[in-house]
């Protein structure tokens, strides 16, 4: 038994999609007028039936493109973000009186403003509380800019549905919170700290190292920060805005921690000599590698290095939103194109290039168990259909036999040859650890590191997982 102070909320499906028999958005306002005569409490959200990748996070249900049976009773305005508020509002103009609210990727500044116009009596969330728990607290005390943001990928719920460890892409701590690898401690002595690259990776190892009280300087040869994250807002339409306001808010806690940053300059045995750190962080980045194949000198053959190149000049002049933008317009790739590599660089590829109008075949030269690797299941079930759909053709299990002017020779494992066609080949497997720069640096400091992708190309969330780990030990 529970005493009256003891509050009873209840959370429920608001509407119902996919089925004749489903609730619909005037039922489940009805019913929760009878709810509430007995719950204290309503947390509204909406689900559908059949595939699961369901409407709990609607954010997501928009990759990589919007569904043709989006329902039409959620805001999708801003992109996913406080989509189901209509319905708490419709229950509210139906008489119900008790507090209610909903969880749908809503930030402090949308919720604010939901609250204000009555449209809810809390805010829900769950995502953002992960990547930042102390956000509440931030909000409270007016602090906005040190709230760590949430980039909505679902690499949190993809540890659950795999039945791993919670992870967070950009709260390294969450799940390790009692992981003494990861607990904050003043640093026992000040040291001098040298970060190489201004990637996730170097950033988030400047932040933590420098709020324990080291004094840290990273350097970059390029002249922002962000390092391949800034590329990836640009491949990933989706979460542009997302990894942007990452980047961003890595680069204001450097500036709060006082960490001196050093873009535009390159970092060479020399400078680490004249510098004389006590610690030396290498996070500069994978190394783009040689392709050993056949044809690859051919001006058809396009390396990821070349492309990265590329967009790296771009940024210099446009930001990633708008290059999101001017690269649907035009980009120096052909029409049709064949992607060497199915893991998750290679799918996120051939999305990118079907986006700008280009027919595109994806070759691996590994099991089909690896495509998509890396990616989250609730996206490699939304992607599979759509590339069905725009008709790329995905070929696991191959081997790289020769770039021919008019695509990619392979054979397949029952010894056949095939020909996939394609006026440009574009490989996604041209990268690997930074060998030579670490050999470089090799020897010149006490203390020393090697992390993110410099030591093995990774996703952002090894990054800043290796970071954050590298930031607390030193």
């Amino acid at each position: 038994m529970c005493g009256a102070d003891f509050g009873v909320h209840v959370i429920m499906n608001a509407a119902e999609y996919n089925h004749p028999l489903a609730t619909a958005p005037e039922e489940g306002a009805e019913m929760a007028k009878l709810i509430a005569t007995v719950a204290d409490g309503i947390n509204f959200r909406s689900e559908r039936y059949g595939h699961r990748g369901g409407l709990q996070q609607p954010d997501r249900l928009l990759y990589p493109e919007p569904p043709l049976d989006l329902p039409p009773d959620l805001d999708w305005s801003m992109g996913g973000k406080g989509a189901t508020i209509p319905f708490v509002e419709r229950a509210k103009r139906k008489g119900v009186t008790v507090p209610m609210w909903t969880a749908c990727w809503i930030d402090p500044e949308l919720g604010e403003k939901a609250l204000r116009e009555g449209r809810l009596d809390f805010v829900g969330m769950t995502r953002r509380l992960l990547a930042d728990p102390e956000l509440p607290n931030k909000v409270r005390e007016g602090r906005l800019d040190d709230i760590r943001p949430c980039t909505g990928c679902m690499h949190c719920f993809d540890c659950r549905n795999k039945n791993k460890k919670l992870e967070c892409r950009v709260n390294a701590t969450l799940g390790r919170e009692i992981v003494p690898e990861f607990q904050f401690r003043p640093a026992e002595r000040k040291k001098k700290v040298m970060v190489v690259g201004a990637g996730p990776a170097g950033m988030e190892a400047a932040r933590v190292a420098a709020s324990r009280g080291h004094q840290v300087t990273v350097y970059d040869k390029e002249p922002r920060v962000g390092g391949l994250v800034l590329l990836a807002a640009v491949v990933r339409d989706t979460e542009t805005q997302p990894l942007v306001d990452l980047v961003a808010y890595l680069r204001r806690q450097l500036d709060k921690e006082k960490v001196s940053v050093r873009l535009g300059k390159e970092v060479n045995a020399a400078l680490v000599r004249a510098e004389k750190p006590d610690v030396l962080i290498i996070a500069a980045g994978p190394a783009h590698t040689k392709i050993e194949l056949p044809g690859a000198e051919k001006p058809t053959f396009v390396k990821i290095e070349k492309l990265h190149r590329q967009l790296k000049r771009a940024l210099t002049f446009f930001s990633p939103p708008t290059l999101v933008k001017l690269t649907k317009w035009w980009m120096p790739v052909a029409d049709s194109v064949v992607v060497m590599g199915g893991n998750y660089q290679g799918c996120e590829l051939a999305e990118f290039l079907v986006k700008r109008g280009r027919q595109v075949v994806i070759a691996h030269n590994g099991p089909e168990a690896e495509l998509g690797d890396g990616m989250t299941n609730d996206d490699l079930a939304n992607l599979w259909p759509w590339f069905k759909l725009k008709r790329v053709t995905v070929w696991p299990e191959v081997e790289y036999l020769e770039v021919k002017d008019n695509g990619l020779k392979i054979r397949v494992p029952d010894r056949r040859v095939y020909l996939l066609e394609g006026k440009n080949v574009m490989s996604v497997q041209d990268w690997g650890p930074n060998e030579a720069l670490v050999k470089q640096l090799e020897g010149l400091a006490e203390e020393a590191y090697v992390i993110g992708s410099c030591r093995e190309p990774g996703r952002i969330v090894d990054a800043i997982r290796e970071g954050a780990q590298v930031g607390f030990a030193v």
